[in-house]
């Protein structure tokens, strides 16, 4: 084989594996775009969730402070 018909050979098989390889990448791509909308709908579940503490969480504090501002001798700061 000369020189040529070996670097045209080569090249053939790297342009066929890089074209499996481009078809192996498009038959994931939906499977990886709907882990990745499912991983983005779990954190935006989650920080809901966090948002729903942090709103319980003031409340109590808004309480509490309440509390201490009606007992005799609390002190308000607001």
């Amino acid at each position: 084989m000369s020189g040529a018909s070996y670097h045209n050979a080569a090249a053939l098989r790297a342009m066929s594996t890089l074209q499996e390889a481009l078809r192996d990448m498009q038959e994931e791509l939906p499977a990886q775009m709907a882990l990745a909308a499912r991983s983005q709908q779990d954190a935006l579940t989650a920080l809901a969730a966090q948002q729903k503490q942090l709103a319980w969480l003031a409340d109590q504090a808004a309480q509490a402070h309440a509390a201490t501002a009606a007992q005799p001798g609390g002190e308000s700061h607001d």
